[in-house]
């Protein structure tokens, strides 16, 4: 894309468009990204449209993988969002928007949203433990994988980057979050974007934002972390990694609906 088509989105935008941003495309829009910081697959700076004005931290559960689906994840997350004026309230009974409860949805690789003002953020990798059965499990996925791996054709040479992502396959983990006061750090960010929390991760320490609406000059901006686009239908039957995502989404597929259709509204393409 470069300089000139990321500023023709950022123009259209600020003029009174849409932007409607998931897991890339959400940390793409942010004000400053950092992505397996430390990790393999870094990729930390500034961000030239800054629709979110704050930062984009992940993968929130690792390890990404950019060959396979290994990092696949039903990520856990609760609504914010009550306005629900453009619903149907016979659709609305008995899902998770009436009760606000916890919601599933395929996450691969998204971000977590941190505003500058809370301080800053102090962000760690804590890795799951896994038994001798999971543990095995999980060998065994990455051999049935192999073959799909060696048919992938990649633009980049077999170099000891691509090798430390396989080397990862056995330690997943999940980002935690806390803040430290920092003045300075405060002060960061355009305070003229006005910005609203959609959604929040559970079971994260912190409970960070995982949906983001920002109203940016005259346009709006929505920015999701995880895959909610997906409903279980979506995935691939045939993938091991994505079996056991599809079977913790699939009583969610009718709110995924309801509430990435809200999404939409948000961005006025429903």
């Amino acid at each position: 894309m470069g300089p000139a088509g990321t500023k023709q989105i950022h123009d259209y935008v600020i003029e009174g468009g849409s932007y409607l941003g998931l897991c890339a495309g959400a940390y793409f829009a942010s004000d400053y990204i950092e992505f397996d910081k430390n990790g393999p697959l870094e990729v930390c700076g500034e961000r030239f449209l800054k629709f979110y004005p704050g930062l984009c931290v992940g993968p929130v559960y690792g390890p990404f993988n950019y060959i396979t689906e290994m990092g696949a994840r039903p990520a856990k997350f609760t609504f914010d969002d009550q306005d629900h004026s453009n619903m149907n309230e016979s659709e609305i009974q008995g899902t998770s928007i009436q009760k606000c409860s916890e919601f599933k949805c395929y996450f691969n690789g998204g971000g977590m949203f941190l505003p500058y003002n809370k301080g800053k953020p102090v962000v760690e990798k804590v890795y799951e433990e896994r038994n001798m059965e999971a543990k095995i499990n999980m060998e065994n996925k990455v051999k049935a994988n192999l073959k799909l791996e060696e048919n992938i054709v990649i633009d980049r040479k077999e170099d000891e980057v691509s090798l430390k992502e396989k080397e990862n396959i056995e330690n997943p983990y999940v980002l935690t979050l806390t803040y430290q006061e920092d003045a300075e750090w405060c002060k960061k960010g355009d305070n003229s974007i006005a910005v609203q929390v959609l959604a929040r991760y559970q079971g994260i320490t912190g409970n960070p934002a995982c949906i983001v609406k920002s109203e940016v000059g005259k346009g709006t901006a929505v920015l999701s972390g995880p895959h909610i686009e997906y409903d279980s239908c979506s995935l691939d039957d045939d993938n091991v990694y994505l079996k056991f995502v599809k079977d913790e989404i699939c009583s969610y597929d009718h709110d995924q609906n309801l509430w990435f259709s809200q999404l939409l509204k948000h961005v006025g393409l429903l």
